[in-house]
């Protein structure tokens, strides 16, 4: 089973204060902590150990069908159930962010300036336990278990000839059996791994905006400068046993880095006509931006557009622009981070092997580089006013996109002979005297960040709002009534490896991949001080993913897929329910109670594979899906 639970404060605090008519100085202040525990699943080995005959713990009558048989060792595999709630990840952040600025406007070249500056600061700590879990070296001399000369059971080590390979502590630990190991072989085998680490981040910021001269006679050209300042820091310490990957599973990894960034920007809004016998208005904009990280280098974005306001009815609009996505700090400088995991191995029959997943940042990433078209229409009719609708088309292609390879798809790809995904994946010397052809046993598949992907994703957005005055359709209904439907229309997501050839991910629902259809429903009912919002958001059938085939018989071999039984996901419906009530109302101060139903029908996630989902044991399912259930929330919001 899983279980998760979180619960966590946050507030939120600004002090504003009017030094002149024309300057305005603030200070906020916010702080949120949220602790979430997370069990799913327990300690396994696929017969993996070796047990000695002689081991204290064999049943006597076992032990003797042992000895008769001349078997000295067996392979054996269990699934360590002795912690009820299994392991999984508790997790405590604490943050806190300080922010001071002014802002205000003056007179000057014959127009109104406003302007704005701040700084901030944000410190973000965080702790993390993956508990229950097996210090590999810890475990594997408990359950080396032996009758002491005192007749007592001991580990082997410490009863053994050699006093050079003593492990101190030692408490045995019984393999056979439910309910029947100590708490002290509990206590002194399972722990887990943990990592401290602090995310700091400093931003200074300015701005200026006005409107200080014409080039057409529909109205004067806006200009806005800004310029920004950013540097970001994290410093993390992890346990001693995960710096050796001596835990079963998980190993957590600290590291120490930090980057800056530097931009300015310019932008600026051209009217071009205005109430002309063909035109009610067209606008032109144009902004330009120029960044330069510490790290990833010096990038320059730009964006232009237009809109043009056909009649009072219908609206078009038109951008393009060329936008990044610079890399981060865990995708520049994250240490090697070796988990344990398994894997079929394609290699040796689909036998299940153990291995250890090996994954690094990389320094030399560059920025991910995107050109974005868009074109859009907006209509809103005379003949029923407060309805409003809008279509907008975008295409998006992503160059450079830093993307990781799954472990299973390294190890896949190698299989069918892409020699670059070879090259990450190492075994274990083959035995001596082993027949021609075998294959040694896997030891580690090794993975890390690239700037090798493109992606390209194309669709439509749709959108339809309508508000009204009940009163408006029956004269004895009180109240107001705000509809609005947003839906998204995937038409492309394609991904291209860079190395295994375009994939199409429409219709998907695994990671980077996208259902065909996304709609956003939300009704509201306001009267007077009352307002209730009802919120459904829609997903529709799609597949696990499309890196799958579904087949039973004959299944073709297609590189950069795997064959499965099922490969359906069903369509996902999640409600939420607002009711909030404005109990106290004197200008701009106010203050109003709040409640909140999140997934008011306490809707299930579908289940997907785990390789699909990420996750490692157990059910999953996938971050487009809730997974907390039915959950209620009442609060005081106030402004005063």
């Amino acid at each position: 089973s899983i279980m998760i639970e979180s619960n966590g404060t946050k507030v939120f605090s600004k002090l504003s204060y009017d030094v002149t008519d024309d300057i305005h100085v603030f200070a906020q202040f916010n702080t949120g902590e949220v602790h979430t525990d997370a069990r799913c699943c327990y300690v396994y080995h696929h017969g993996n150990l070796t047990v000695r005959t002689d081991n204290a713990f064999i049943p006597e009558p076992v032990r003797a069908q042992l000895v008769a048989a001349g078997v000295t060792s067996f392979a054996f595999g269990k699934q360590i159930r002795d912690n009820p709630d299994g392991f999984g990840m508790t997790n405590e952040r604490l943050a806190f962010i300080y922010t001071a600025g002014a802002d205000g406007k003056f007179d000057a070249a014959e127009t109104t300036w406003t302007w704005n500056f701040f700084g901030q600061r944000g410190i973000t700590k965080q702790s993390f336990w993956v508990p229950y879990q097996s210090n590999t070296a810890r475990f594997n001399a408990a359950i080396d278990a032996v009758r002491t000369p005192t007749g007592s059971i001991g580990c082997r080590v410490n009863n053994d000839a050699d006093a050079t390979n003593d492990v101190p502590g030692c408490v045995p630990y019984n393999l056979f059996g439910t309910n029947v190991l100590s708490q002290e072989a509990f206590d002194w085998t399972q722990d887990g791994p943990r990592l401290s680490q602090t995310v700091g981040q400093n931003v200074f910021g300015a701005s200026i905006t006005g409107e200080p001269f014409q080039i057409f006679p529909a109205g004067p050209v806006s200009v806005a400068l800004s310029a920004e300042f950013r540097k970001d820091t994290i410093r993390g310490f992890n346990d001693a046993v995960s710096a050796t990957f001596g835990w079963f599973s998980t190993q957590m990894t600290g590291f120490n880095a930090s980057q800056n960034v530097k931009e300015g920007a310019i932008e600026v809004l051209v009217p071009v006509l205005a109430d002309v016998e063909w035109a009610r208005s067209l606008d032109v904009n144009a902004a330009v931006r120029a960044t330069d990280y510490s790290v990833a280098g010096f990038e320059t974005t730009w964006k232009v557009g237009a809109t043009y306001q056909m009649t009072d009815e219908l609206r078009f609009r038109l951008t393009q622009s060329r936008d990044i996505r610079a890399p981060n700090l865990q995708d520049l400088f994250s240490p090697p981070i070796g988990n344990n995991n398994t894997t079929p191995d394609p290699f040796r029959g689909n036998v299940s092997s153990q291995y250890r997943q090996i994954t690094r940042g990389n320094t030399s990433l560059t920025s991910e580089r995107a050109n974005t078209s868009g074109i859009g229409i907006v209509y809103q009719p005379a003949w029923l006013d407060g309805l409003s609708m809008s279509a907008d088309y975008y295409r998006i292609k992503n160059n450079g996109a830093v993307a990781s390879p799954s472990f299973a798809y390294v190890l896949q790809q190698c299989f069918v002979g892409v020699q670059a995904y070879c090259a990450q994946v190492n075994r274990f010397p083959v035995p001596d005297g082993s027949p021609a052809g075998t294959i040694g046993v896997l030891q580690s598949i090794a993975t890390g960040p690239q700037n090798q992907a493109s992606v390209l994703a194309k669709g439509v957005d749709y959108e339809i709002s309508y508000r009204t005055a009940l009163a408006d359709w029956v004269d004895s209904w009180d109240g107001n009534l705000a509809l609005r439907l947003v839906a998204t229309n995937v038409m492309d997501r394609i991904t291209d490896s860079g190395i295994a050839g375009p994939t199409q991910f429409l219709n998907g629902a695994g990671v980077g991949s996208s259902p065909r259809w996304g709609l956003n429903t939300q009704i509201t009912y306001s009267l007077g001080r009352a307002r209730l919002t009802f919120v459904n958001r829609y997903l529709s059938r799609s597949t696990q993913s499309n890196t799958l085939l579904a087949c039973l018989t004959n299944c073709p071999t297609i590189s950069g897929f795997q064959t499965v039984d099922y490969n359906e996901l069903p369509s996902y419906s999640l409600s939420n329910l607002t009711a909030t009530y404005r109990f106290y109302e004197d200008g701009e101060n106010n203050a109003e109670a709040y409640f909140n139903v999140d997934n008011l029908f306490d809707k299930d996630p579908p289940v997907a594979p785990n390789q699909i989902a990420g996750a490692t044991y157990g059910l999953a399912t996938l971050p487009h899906f809730d997974t907390l259930g039915r959950r209620f929330r009442v609060g005081i919001r106030f402004q005063m």
